[in-house]
């Protein structure tokens, strides 16, 4: 197929979800996902949606999830009736001895110590942004909590 990546790259949703996705360095990626495999057979995690698994090349945006290393992304779901936390921050705790970085626009439990440790140019992007926005005007309670 050939078109506009809008149109290739869409599906409709016609289930609501939760969901979390993290960055693993790619040559860590089949530790991460046999780590994830083995907690979910001994504890008998029921998986209701699959763990959807993509990859993408090293970038030099600072803040960007695959900065500095070739990336895949496991991202985790649960459908919007199920409690989502438990089994979404288990995700997120095994994966973080992988240095997972979170997607920025998903759930993930992690505050601006843990992001700064898993983003190198962290404290440039903080610098960066306090002389663009010196009163915070454009940040909210979320982004103070992650940005510090």
């Amino acid at each position: 197929m050939v078109d506009d990546s809008a149109s290739v790259f869409t599906a409709p949703r016609r289930v609501r979800f939760q969901e979390s996705e993290w960055a693993i360095p790619a040559h860590r990626f089949e530790e991460a996902f046999d780590a994830l495999s083995t907690r979910f057979e001994d504890e008998r995690v029921h998986v209701t949606f699959p763990l959807e698994v993509r990859r993408a090349a090293a970038d030099d945006v600072w803040l960007s999830t695959a900065y500095g290393r070739d990336t895949v992304y496991l991202a985790a779901h649960r459908h919007h009736r199920e409690e989502a936390g438990p089994y979404l921050l288990m995700v997120q705790r095994i994966l973080a001895p992988f240095a997972a970085r979170p997607h920025w626009g998903k759930q993930h439990w992690l505050g601006r110590r843990e992001l700064a440790a898993l983003h190198p140019r962290f404290e440039d992007f903080r610098a960066a942004r306090a002389t663009a926005d010196p009163d915070g005007v454009l940040l909210t309670g979320y982004l103070r909590h992650l940005l510090g």
